[in-house]
């Protein structure tokens, strides 16, 4: 009974620690100038940018807030935005999804799909 009840306490808390969450175009390229201004220049000759995309957004039990590394609510990487090809006339048929490694800053880009 004691296994059982803990292992739905912590499936009902996941949500607490890491959620989804929206993010302005903004703020990324404000971080990506100050720590990844080659990479930004890349992603900004040659895609176009939707406003606003998604990142993961930190509860008050994820181990960034808990160690004072980060506030709650703070969106991390992944960021994921739509984008299109820099002079495509049409709305924005690709995702980028742009990640922080220990090797640094790197992007992919793949066609969306309908879950997307």
């Amino acid at each position: 009974m004691g296994r059982l009840f803990l292992s739905l306490l912590f499936l009902m808390t996941q949500n607490l620690v890491i959620a989804g969450g929206s993010l302005g175009w903004d703020k990324v390229e404000a971080k990506l100038r100050k720590e990844a201004p080659e990479l930004l220049d890349t992603i900004t000759a040659a895609f176009e940018m939707n406003e606003v995309g998604g990142a993961l957004r930190l509860g008050p039990h994820s181990v960034m807030v808990q160690t004072g590394a980060a506030e709650v609510g703070a969106r991390v990487p992944p960021y994921t935005f739509f984008c299109k090809i820099r002079g495509y006339r049409g709305d924005y048929p690709l995702l980028m999804t742009i990640d922080e490694a220990e090797d640094g800053w790197r992007f992919a880009v793949r066609i969306r799909n309908k879950t997307d």
